[in-house]
């Protein structure tokens, strides 16, 4: 069980945007959470974590955040999120929990558990967690696979004064549905192009539908 709070400034209309170099990556944060199990558990995900990424990168801080009592519900668990950011400003993030594993190392979908199986140990989630954020990296582009339907959505709702450009890595097919949700509702289509070189990446260019946010007054 938890809750989370989101918050954001009111927008009236988004404007187009080109972001097309991903930059190097010169810092990485994160947060170690906990609940209802030992604070050790935070401790040892951030060792194994800064393990994998010392090596590529000094500047790494992973905050320890541990939950007990009526504030972490009633789900024990533990998990850690990883987020990047470059010198131009790109962010891409992993997160993982620890899940139960059967005898042939999959994760379980459904409930119960049996005799063979196995929880995540926190250092494997550290390690799973920085290899995922790695994997991110190598892939350039400047938003990582999961959040490309949501850099889609935004390109769509653009002002219409001029197109926008992203360069994204190989299309996840949440952002292959995404456009294809985009099509249907909006009437925008995107261009794609394969961008030069040997980086595997796309750009991708759209002129937005201009929707704007009725529900703000204007003066």
């Amino acid at each position: 069980g938890g809750e989370v709070f989101f918050s954001c400034p009111t927008v009236k209309k988004i404007a187009p945007v080109e972001v097309l170099d991903e930059g190097r990556v010169k810092r990485v944060r994160g947060v170690a959470y906990t609940t209802r199990v030992s604070p050790q558990f935070a401790a040892r995900m951030v060792d194994s974590a800064r393990g994998v990424l010392n090596d590529f990168l000094p500047d790494v801080w992973i905050y320890s955040d541990h939950s007990k009592g009526a504030q972490c519900g009633v789900s024990p668990g533990y998990g850690l999120t990883l987020v990047t950011e470059s010198l131009t400003g790109c962010f891409k993030s992993a997160d993982a929990c620890a899940e139960i594993h059967d005898e042939t190392g999959e994760a379980r979908t459904k409930k119960g558990a049996d005799a063979g199986d196995s929880l995540m140990t926190p250092e494997d989630v550290g390690v799973a967690v920085a290899k995922r954020l790695l994997a991110e990296i190598d892939l350039d582009g400047v938003v990582d696979t999961a959040h490309q339907a949501i850099v889609l959505y935004f390109l769509s709702l653009a002002e219409e004064i001029r197109p926008s450009r992203v360069r994204l890595s190989k299309l996840s097919p949440a952002g292959a549905q995404m456009m294809r949700h985009i099509r249907d509702f909006f009437g925008v289509a995107f261009k794609i192009r394969e961008d030069s070189g040997d980086t595997g990446t796309v750009v991708l260019s759209c002129l937005g539908a201009g929707i704007s946010n009725s529900a703000r007054r204007t003066f």
